[in-house]
């Protein structure tokens, strides 16, 4: 609960009007804003330009702060995430990754367009480019 609120409150903090859903029901608290955010995290030069000036009356922003919340549960951490989804009209936009448990907790975000990128430090690193395995081929995967 405490994670989505921090997540919640800190993204109002800076774009007021964009639609945030999440798992919980969070109530945005201006005192839960994390200490050290910043929107100049990401450059310019790092987003397509079809992409820097994004509607927010058109965006959703989907919150789940602890992905695989069974694997918390049973101890294993190193499948457990924080994931952040942006979509514009139903298309996804960007996606964010942030292996909390994982050494140097590192964030892994992309999207149609956007090269994965990982970070140990968003607040202070944009982060190196980073190469994926392709994905392997699932009927099951949506």
């Amino acid at each position: 609960h405490l994670a989505e609120l921090v997540i919640d409150s800190t993204l109002n903090h800076f774009w007021p009007n964009l639609l945030l859903r999440g798992e919980e029901d969070v109530t945005i608290d201006s005192a839960k804003v994390l200490s050290g955010a910043s929107k100049t995290v990401v450059t310019d030069d790092m987003i397509p330009e079809n992409l820097r000036e994004l509607p927010m009356d058109r965006l959703v922003v989907w919150i789940d702060p602890l992905d695989a919340t069974r694997s918390y549960v049973n101890g294993n951490l190193s499948d457990v995430t924080c994931l952040i989804g942006v979509a514009m009209d139903g298309r996804p936009v960007l996606g964010i990754i942030n292996h909390m448990f994982a050494e140097n907790s590192p964030t892994y975000y992309g999207g149609p367009g956007i090269p994965v990128r990982k970070t140990i430090n968003a607040f202070k690193d944009a982060g190196t480019i980073v190469s994926l395995p392709p994905v392997p081929r699932c009927p099951s995967l949506v």
